[in-house]
């Protein structure tokens, strides 16, 4: 029989945040409604963005 595998990464709640606030307005408001907590601010996620592309380069 073959071995069949499976790949599973964790999808933190900050993450899916972050993509709730750069996806449309429909798919906002149905993420938000199950995560609860605040959205983060266009800026806050650009900003972390740009810090892991810093860090990615050195």
């Amino acid at each position: 029989m073959s071995q069949k595998k499976l790949l599973v990464q964790w999808i933190g709640h900050s993450d899916l945040r972050a993509l709730a606030a750069n996806s449309s307005r429909s798919r906002c408001e149905k993420l938000m409604s199950i995560l609860g907590g605040r959205l983060p601010d266009k800026s806050d996620t650009d900003q972390s963005l740009a810090s892991e592309g810093q860090a990615a380069s050195h």
